[in-house]
């Protein structure tokens, strides 16, 4: 069988006596031995051998980047709007506005399109 890997940031830990844990999202991976030079929070990329429900670290290394899952259609037009809310709300206040500007115009344009 072979061996699975995932990518993620540690969400938690555990060590115990000659055997440890990490959980990325709801997952838990364990591992044998001394535990790793890791942190929560850290990026990982876990290679991993599936045993019945536990899944054992084969290997583990620190990463840089997440793993991304791609943006759906909706979520990427939802982005565009963002973006020319920020570009519309610029040209009405004469300086780039801030998240807090840009929430509240938001919040007021959904709620007056709703009535």
């Amino acid at each position: 069988m072979e061996n699975e890997h995932v990518k993620g940031e540690i969400a938690a830990i555990s060590d115990k006596e000659g055997r440890w844990g990490i959980r990325i999202a709801d997952d838990w991976y364990n591992g044998f031995g001394t535990i790793p030079n890791i942190q929560k929070g850290d990026l990982v990329d876990v290679e991993y051998t599936q045993k019945g429900t536990f899944k054992d670290v084969v290997k583990l290394v620190p990463t840089t980047q997440p793993e991304t899952k791609p943006l759906n259609v909706p979520q990427l037009r939802g982005m565009e709007l963002m973006g020319e809310c920020y570009d519309a709300i610029e040209k009405i206040i004469g300086h780039k506005p801030s998240d807090h500007e840009v929430s509240m115009v938001s919040s007021l344009f959904i709620y007056n399109t709703r009535r």
